[in-house]
């Protein structure tokens, strides 16, 4: 989960779309306490497969609230605690032992704020160590959330600002978002900020699409991306973290879990022009839960399999 790039998919707004609940409130019926994974590589038919890893273990409070997750991986080990008004998440803190590499025997922390207006989420602020790197703004319509307004997004500190959006938004669009980076950074070394700007429509509590719109000074990039459901329970449904989504393939603001997301790239750069991606995600049930997903991504000479498996409490 905290793997990968840690911007867009910092996963979940907590029980954003639950009419019966204030934004900020995660209390699932079933709460998990340990998340799985595995791997396989096939190239040039060649299959490679890894052993099931343990990447987080989640503690929860008395009053059953989220108390801390803990995450571990090859090269880092961190956890996040959270602290509340009430019932509602107002922050998070991560702090990250870096175990080998440059900053082998180091450790940094980051911290996310949460603002609210009424029952509503207005903001989320993402600080590495004291300094403040990225803001959301969210819009709400009919009750749901309609859009989110991406700033203060320094081009140079990309990898810092990564966990802004990772800890706010769930993963698929997290993972869209960093492609544009990437993409832009590549086309360009203009310093300054961004404003990135995601519109969401919703088929009652699922979001069937969201429109990402990035312009910069020399081109722009519009993604338009659609999804297709089950009719299960998305345990990650309102949950506020800063690296989630990427392991469960889900989208943590609808209340079902992702089967299918299709991804069509418009962009004035010509290389990523008009082209198309197609993820699909099959899941293992007990009762109306999940307990595993997997995806398969198809390439040329091969593909790559991640197999999720979910441990309730």
């Amino acid at each position: 989960m905290k793997k990968a790039f840690l911007f867009l998919a910092f996963a979940c707004i907590a029980m954003l779309f639950s009419s019966c609940n204030k934004e900020g409130v995660f209390n699932p019926k079933k709460k998990i306490s340990k998340i799985y994974t595995s791997n396989s590589y096939t190239i040039n038919g060649n299959t490679t497969t890894s052993n099931k890893t343990l990447e987080e273990e989640w503690t929860w409070n008395k009053n059953n609230t989220l108390s801390k997750i803990d995450v571990h991986g090859s090269l880092s080990e961190t956890t996040e605690t959270y602290t509340y008004d009430k019932k509602r998440v107002s922050r998070i803190d991560g702090v990250t032992t870096h175990t080998t590499g440059i900053n082998g025997g180091g450790t940094s922390s980051y911290h996310i704020e949460f603002k609210y207006n009424g029952k509503e989420l207005s903001e989320a602020s993402y600080y590495d160590g004291n300094e403040l790197q990225t803001k959301l703004k969210f819009t709400h319509q009919n009750g749901k959330i309609s859009k989110i307004e991406l700033f203060e997004m320094d081009l140079e500190n990309m990898d810092k600002n990564i966990k802004a959006i990772h800890s706010i938004l769930p993963e698929h669009l997290y993972s869209n978002l960093e492609k544009i980076y990437k993409k832009r950074l590549s086309k360009s070394n203009t310093k300054g900020d961004a404003t990135i700007i995601y519109e969401l429509t919703w088929d009652k509590n699922n979001i069937s699409k969201a429109v990402c719109t990035a312009q910069w000074i020399e081109g722009y990039e519009k993604d338009i991306m659609e999804y297709k459901y089950d009719n299960y329970n998305n345990p990650f449904y309102g949950f506020l973290s800063p690296e989630m989504g990427e392991y469960s393939g889900a989208d943590y603001f609808s209340k079902n879990n992702i089967t299918q997301i299709t991804t069509h790239y418009q962009s004035s750069y010509s290389e990523y022009e008009n082209s198309t991606d197609i993820n699909n995600y099959t899941y293992t049930y007990d009762g109306k839960y999940p307990v595993s997903c997997t995806q398969t991504v198809n390439y040329d000479e091969g593909s790559y399999t991640t197999t999720t498996e979910y441990e309730y409490k």
